[in-house]
């Protein structure tokens, strides 16, 4: 059996989509489901909890399996929990807890994670403001070639 979730931040980021498979014990219960994919490609709407495409919107199903996406140590499940602590969906804003999922995933070398974390530190949310340290980690993420990231470098240098 597989269970799809995905995440669509309301600023034009792309979607996510978390993977798992889940397998059944000998007496018919559930086993602790276990990432098969993460990825940024939009395939597939039918457990899109986050969007409510198909399925009705449910925030806190998204994030639950967030949770066990990033805790599995995949990025984009780590990094989409920042976006969600960012941003407050279905959560209080907590800018701690951000930067915390934000740092994980960029030390992955996932590109949107490292334009967040690379803001988060320009303007202090979440740790203490540190211009240097925010334009090093837009600069990694411009190199991976998130478009959001060279702009925001463009931005801020002229």
């Amino acid at each position: 059996m597989y269970v799809k979730t995905s995440y669509m931040n309301f600023h034009n980021v792309d979607l996510c989509w978390v993977v798992f498979r889940v397998e059944l014990d000998d007496t018919g219960n559930p086993l602790d489901p276990v990432i098969t994919d993460c990825s940024k490609k939009f395939e597939d709407t039918r457990y899109a909890y986050w969007i409510g495409e198909v399925t009705e919107k449910n925030y806190n199903k998204s994030r639950e399996w967030f949770e066990k996406a990033a805790m599995q140590g995949a990025a984009c499940g780590q990094c989409n929990l920042g976006i969600i602590y960012k941003d407050g969906i279905g959560v209080i804003k907590d800018y701690n807890k951000a930067f915390e999922w934000f740092e994980k995933a960029a030390n992955q070398n996932d590109g949107e994670a490292q334009h967040y974390l690379g803001l988060l530190y320009l303007l202090g949310y979440g740790t203490e403001k540190d211009v240097h340290k925010g334009k090093a980690w837009l600069e990694k993420s411009c190199k991976n070639e998130y478009q959001k990231a060279c702009d925001t470098l463009y931005k801020i240098q002229q």
